[in-house]
């Protein structure tokens, strides 16, 4: 009877183990899905911020080209005013290229 009280008692033990060892794994896989979760937050706060700066590079490229129009519109239209006949003879000219080009045939 002795022998049998061994074996129930190495049964006992390697049932404890195996049940320790759950709890370990189960330990370990919550805090490699917090760790994933974690990086998963970081890599995506990374991605907005760049995105933020793309936006940033973007508005001021925006701004850049849009103050160039404005100038350039702004020296036409002071060409215009100081030299009103060639202004007007460049306008008929272009008229005319355009007209020739996408004019009906």
């Amino acid at each position: 009877m002795a022998s049998r009280l061994s074996a129930a008692d190495k049964n006992a033990e390697m049932l404890r183990q195996i049940a320790e060892l759950r709890a370990d794994v189960a330990r370990l896989t919550a805090a490699l899905g917090e760790a994933a979760q974690c990086q998963a937050q970081d890599m995506l706060d990374q991605m907005q911020s760049r995105v933020a700066d793309m936006g940033g590079v973007a508005q001021a490229a925006v701004r850049d080209r849009v103050a160039g129009a404005e100038e350039a519109l702004q020296q036409t239209s002071d060409y215009a005013r100081r030299k009103p006949l060639h202004a007007l003879g460049l306008a008929l000219g272009a008229g005319m290229v355009f007209g020739v080009l996408f004019g009906r045939r």
